[in-house]
């Protein structure tokens, strides 16, 4: 997975400096909840401050896919 920089994508977890677009492009992989957001990508490892907006960016993954 290329490592985007802080102009690219906002950090997203500081503690760990992962960005936000490295956090969508693990739930577009298959990391639909937090524990597999965590070991796919490290963020929410570190202090936890991050846990809301990962959560906000699964439910809106979810929430943005067409009905099968």
């Amino acid at each position: 997975m290329e490592k985007h920089t802080e102009e690219s994508s906002p950090l997203l977890c500081t503690c760990l400096r992962v960005t936000e677009r490295e956090v969508i492009e693990a739930i577009e992989g298959g990391a639909h909840d937090l524990p597999a957001v965590r070991e796919a990508t490290e963020a929410n490892t570190g202090c936890g401050d991050c846990a809301d907006d990962i959560e906000d960016l699964i439910a809106d993954h979810f929430e943005r896919r067409p009905a099968c």
